[in-house]
């Protein structure tokens, strides 16, 4: 096993010395398990490792006292990465030790994991829990609600306040709160029970709330870390095992990109990676760690059996032997799924980031002082890194594809498509030369989501999208959002200029292009509805709009909430005893699929005076 390497300054030579004596920073894996009664899992949404004070040792201003506190007691991986710069997947991979591959969850609003006899790959917390361990998740943001299944095998999943509403923001919790919550529950712990808490906090991610910066976000994240530790402390668990690991980083315009999820950059996968626990002296580790190393670490820490793994992909315990190189492969289909763009994968190795955007088209992206230059085009891979990558697109069968309609919104709809063939990847736009569009997307939905936004951002909004189409008239965002837009036109300022009609044509077109969730299929329906219903009134547009929603639920394969619900709704406006039994069939189908609390006051309200009609 390779030693821990330790940074040193002028006159450290003593606490060089005494590094060595302390051996291998990791330890010995089979003889560390002995006593531990308390396992943490601390996952900081979007916390770049470059924003973390002990891995830049004075190259960036330092906003991360505790966690640096933490650290000189760890051992820090300085070469982890991300899987997927998106939180869901990545989590997914922490606690299943499996690549996306072969969980099918590549992007956020994925589909929910299937049952335990359902699937091919295991979860960390329902080990535990079949051997005893009290298993607590705290979450601080919807996109890990219990809707998409990361809540089997846990005695407490505590998503309180997070059921995301339709729109494009993502609900929150203050990480104040989620810590208070898993305190709480820390503290109603039998004494000396086994416990396993993961507790994921949200504040460095976008919108930056704390003084509207990134940096600002990463100090206050680091305040609420130190709470959650004092608070174990207090609680006599301060001796538990800590693993504390970031889902991905954020770009901070690195390649043009604001955010993270789009593309490929040292700013969006490099993460930290700290693990304080007994046997793991503490310092520096170059090797190769992936987030699918969290569980088979966390198991054999807890002395539970865990899959071997069976590619150089899945998840190895961190102590142990070496895994092989050549690991850091990670990948984005985000910006295939919502824009159309071409799906990327890449490798990471010592000279910087070789980049697949399909067939031979590749991108290299250098590192110079601890930062990603411009993405460049390559002339070619390296053969090293195209076998590599070629490896691990191989195990893309599309049995683990996560696919059907999405339980909630985040920035897309349904479930992310398996890897395409290079060559019908090489014939989409390229993620890195269309990435500004991005943004300004982003811009036309802040100004237009709101109910009440003014006609003037609302027709600014559809300029922007016509000079948009202009350059990317493939992407299916672009028809939708007119869609959306045309449709509140409609709905708030009359329909005087034929909008509802031209709202009903832009959704159809974004399903030609591909945008084939139920997000699209409401706006499409709710248009045809409204332009019936203006000609000839309510009856009229509830059976236009049930005529053209049978028609997509035919071609789609929908079986979602809310198209019953939207199927009552329409129904409510038929009269006759075959219109009542049809709406009640949908209501007794909602209540069977609508478990969400937004979906269940939509049902409420929809359905509740169902039976007595």
């Amino acid at each position: 096993m390779r030693r821990a390497r330790f940074l040193l300054s002028v006159g450290a030579g003593l606490v060089f010395a005494v590094g060595l004596l302390l051996g291998s920073g990791c330890g010995d894996p089979d003889a560390s398990a002995d006593g531990v009664r308390t396992i943490v899992l601390l996952t900081p949404d979007t916390l770049g490792r470059r924003h973390v004070g002990s891995y830049t040792e004075g190259a960036a201003p330092r906003v991360t006292p505790r966690i640096d506190a933490l650290a000189a007691q760890a051992v820090r991986f300085t070469n982890a990465r991300a899987p997927v710069p998106l939180t869901l997947p990545s989590h997914t991979c922490m606690l299943t030790g499996t690549p996306p591959p072969l969980t099918g969850v590549r992007t956020n609003a994925a589909a929910p994991i299937p049952a335990a006899g359902e699937r091919a790959f295991p979860l960390l917390a329902e080990r535990l829990q079949a051997t005893g361990w009290h298993t607590g998740a705290f979450v601080s943001a919807a996109v890990l609600a219990k809707a998409y299944g990361l809540d089997q095998g846990f005695d407490t999943y505590d998503d309180e306040g997070l059921d995301d509403p339709a729109g494009y923001s993502v609900r929150e919790r203050a990480g104040e709160r989620t810590v208070d919550r898993a305190l709480d529950w820390v503290g109603r712990l039998p004494e000396g029970g086994k416990a396993f808490l993961w507790v994921h906090l949200f504040e460095p991610h976008a919108p930056y709330a704390e003084d509207g910066t990134y940096l600002g976000g990463v100090a206050h994240v680091d305040r609420i870390i130190g709470s959650l530790l004092d608070g174990l402390q207090a609680r006599g668990r301060g001796d538990a095992v800590v693993l504390l690991v970031a889902d991905h980083g954020e770009a901070l315009g690195e390649l043009g990109e604001s955010s993270h999820g789009l593309l490929l950059s040292d700013a969006t996968l490099e993460v930290p990676f700290l693990l304080r626990a007994p046997g793991v002296a503490a310092g520096l580790d170059d090797r190769e760690v992936r987030l699918e190393d969290v569980a088979p670490t966390l198991a054999r820490l807890a002395a539970i059996d865990w899959p071997a793994p069976s590619t150089p992909f899945h998840g190895h315990d961190v102590r142990g032997a070496p895994p092989p190189a050549g690991r850091l492969v990670s990948e984005s289909l985000y910006a295939h799924q919502l824009y159309g763009w071409a799906q990327l994968a890449g490798l990471a190795d010592a000279d910087g980031l070789q980049i697949e955007a399909g067939a031979s088209r590749w991108h290299g992206v250098a590192r110079a002082a601890g930062t990603s230059s411009t993405a460049a085009p390559l002339a070619h891979a390296s053969t090293e890194a195209a076998a590599i990558i070629a490896r691990y697109k191989g195990m893309d069968d599309g049995s683990a594809r996560s696919g059907g309609s999405a339980p909630g919104y985040y920035g897309g709809d349904g479930g992310a498509a398996s890897f395409l063939a290079p060559e019908a990847n090489a014939q989409l736009p390229d993620p890195y030369e269309r990435i500004a569009n991005h943004d300004r997307l982003d811009a036309v939905k802040g100004a237009t989501a709101s109910p009440r936004a003014t006609t003037e951002a609302l027709r600014g909004g559809l300029a922007e999208l016509s000079r948009l189409a202009t350059q990317d008239d493939r992407n299916p965002e672009i028809p939708f959002l007119r869609a959306r837009i045309l449709a509140t036109l409609a709905r708030s300022r009359g329909d005087d200029e034929g909008l509802w009609e031209a709202s009903r044509e832009a959704a159809l077109a974004a399903l030609r292009l591909g945008r084939g969730g139920v997000g699209t299929i409401l706006v499409a329906v709710d248009s045809e509805a409204g332009r019936a219903r203006v000609a000839g009134g309510l009856e009229a547009g509830a059976r236009a709009g049930l005529a053209l929603l049978d028609r997509l639920e035919a071609a789609l394969g929908h079986e979602d909430c809310r198209l019953h619900l939207l199927r009552a709704g329409l129904l409510a406006d038929v009269p006759g005893d075959e219109a009542l039994r049809a709406r009640e069939e949908a209501c007794a189908r909602a209540r069977e699929a609508c478990h969400r609390p937004s979906e269940q006051r939509l049902l409420e309200r929809a359905c509740g005076a169902a039976a007595e009609r």
